[in-house]
């Protein structure tokens, strides 16, 4: 992405959740109906780690 694309993504993602839909898609190149499908359930904070389709 460029600077000008990234600029208008910091800039339309304002709320918590947008911004945490950002980074996941970002940082662990999730697909957005893995997103969707995400539950807190999915989420382990002690370990952090995210299961995504049952794999840690």
């Amino acid at each position: 992405m460029t600077d000008s694309e990234i600029a208008k993504v910091k800039q339309a993602a304002v709320t918590p959740e947008q911004r945490l839909v950002v980074a996941l898609a970002a940082v662990y190149a999730m697909r957005a109906s893995a997103i969707r499908h995400l539950t807190l359930d999915d989420i382990d904070l002690p370990r952090r780690q995210i299961r995504l389709s049952g794999h840690h």
